[in-house]
């Protein structure tokens, strides 16, 4: 402990609050962060880093054993359907009980939802949440204030550190930002980023995105794998490098196509590093330092694959759904929850990085790199403007549909308390984000069209590009 740091101690508490606020503004970032659940985590990370797979699976079993009794205790829907299934003690063996458990999916949440929340977590402590609904009306949820963030970032810096980032470190982020007319890059010093507006990029003005890399000596850039193709792909057509100092890419929140890592690491040399995970925070999957293989956290939450008959799926080349039991949030624990998204398990549980997790391989998620056009020749990642919040919260359905460059049609189906002030709300936001690109228009439909085989996609669209890839 520093001098600054027992002198804080000993002060009264509004000397304590006042000192809160200035490191808040001054300190550096891996300081700010650098205490309480975060802290916690990032030390058992270090700790569980390198232990025997027999070692994991004890610790999960005492995880699953005490998040069993939470449910059982102080979450109605649990406490009833254990007792409907006739699950007594389950101390000796969780993963049996939790083996006898259905699978729940987004119409159980929805239909539960009051019923799934913990009642010894007052409101206040709830965290209101909503998935991004690519292939569905996105799903709300709470997870627990001071909880469940600073230990989903400590997962994350954990991964990202494999490629030789250190917290700290500037990242820029080619994500889902719109910033103010005429500016495409912001210096975010709080969190130590680098904002890029994707919905911006175009041919004629990528030469700014480079020259905003390089003139805050960019590492580490944090993307979609869409916008990460389209940044290489206009700076091919007008002959530009990509920036020298840059060291690795770390490509989430939507799947990885074959070829994209390959062009991607040969355009600028370095890492293109990926990862799974989802809203719902119960699967945090990385690469490690020597292979593409997903590996899952056993002290994120526990991990199945199940094939169509919801049976489980132990052998390697068999693919099946990710079904996730999370350790991360104790308002609205999920337990043996469908993801809707598809993997194998690796051919070899043994990799040279010396961890001891479940691995997974030809991940493929729901999360697909769909583009829409702009009219100004951008091309934007639906992903971007798939926008979580609780606009959506009295739509039951929606689905975009674009005809034409620069047009953009939304298809919704109203809910219940639906009214004209939440029409007028969802367009602005969608102005908002997409600013001169796109002309919105929203239609309110009685259906959204599906798939041959009745899926769901998020977005038809019925518009090329006419520039070759």
């Amino acid at each position: 402990m520093t001098a600054i740091d027992k002198a804080r101690a000993a002060s009264p508490l509004i000397l304590k609050k006042a000192y809160r606020r200035v490191v808040s503004v001054i300190a550096p970032f891996e300081r700010r962060i650098d205490h309480g659940v975060y802290r916690d985590t990032r030390r058992l990370l270090e700790q569980t880093r390198y232990w025997s797979a027999d070692r994991l699976h004890d610790y999960q079993e005492k995880e699953l054993d005490r998040l069993l009794a939470h449910c059982c205790k102080q979450i109605p829907y649990y406490r009833k359907l254990f007792g409907d299934l006739e699950i007594g003690s389950f101390h000796s063996d969780p993963f049996m009980a939790l083996s006898k458990l259905p699978l729940m999916d987004k119409v159980t949440v929805r239909q539960h939802f009051d019923e799934l929340v913990a009642r010894n977590i007052p409101a206040r402590l709830r965290h209101y949440e909503t998935t991004g609904g690519t292939t569905d009306k996105p799903l709300a949820f709470f997870s627990e204030k001071g909880f469940s963030g600073p230990r989903e970032l400590a997962f994350w810096h954990d991964s990202i550190c494999r490629t030789g980032y250190r917290v700290g470190e500037t990242v820029a982020v080619l994500r889902n930002n719109t910033l103010p007319a005429g500016m495409i890059s912001l210096y975010n010093p709080m969190r130590c980023q680098l904002i890029l507006d994707p919905f911006k990029l175009r041919p004629d003005n990528v030469h700014l995105y480079i020259e905003a890399l390089v003139k805050h000596g960019i590492r580490y850039l944090h993307a979609y794998p869409s916008c990460v193709s389209t940044l290489i792909r206009f700076c091919a057509q007008r002959g530009l490098e990509i920036c020298s100092t840059l060291t690795a890419i770390f490509a989430g929140s939507e799947n990885v196509y074959p070829g994209q890592r390959e062009e991607a690491e040969k355009r600028f040399g370095g890492r293109y590093f990926s990862w799974y995970g989802h809203s719902e925070k119960l699967i945090h999957a990385s690469e490690c330092e020597y292979s593409t293989s997903y590996h899952a956290f056993p002290e994120y939450g526990i991990v199945e694959l199940i094939d169509s008959d919801g049976r489980s799926i132990s052998e390697p080349g068999r693919r099946g759904e990710i079904v996730g039991t999370g350790f991360n949030n104790r308002v609205m624990p999920l337990l043996r929850y469908r993801t809707g998204d598809y993997a194998e398990w690796a051919p070899s549980s043994a990799c040279a990085c010396g961890r001891n997790h479940p691995m997974l391989v030809n991940v493929h998620g729901r999360w697909l790199q769909e583009l829409v056009y702009g009219r100004s020749g951008s091309r934007i990642s639906i992903t971007s403007i798939n926008t979580h919040s609780g606009l959506f919260d009295r739509v039951r359905n929606m689905q975009f549909v674009q005809h034409e460059k620069g047009k953009l049609t939304l298809n919704l189906i109203r809910g219940e308390g639906f009214s004209d002030q939440d029409g007028v709300m969802i367009r602005s936001e969608l102005n908002r984000i997409l600013q001169d690109e796109m002309e919105i228009e929203l239609d309110y439909v009685d259906s959204i069209e599906t798939t041959l085989r009745g899926k769901h996609r998020f977005l038809i669209q019925n518009c090329t590009d006419d520039e070759p890839v």
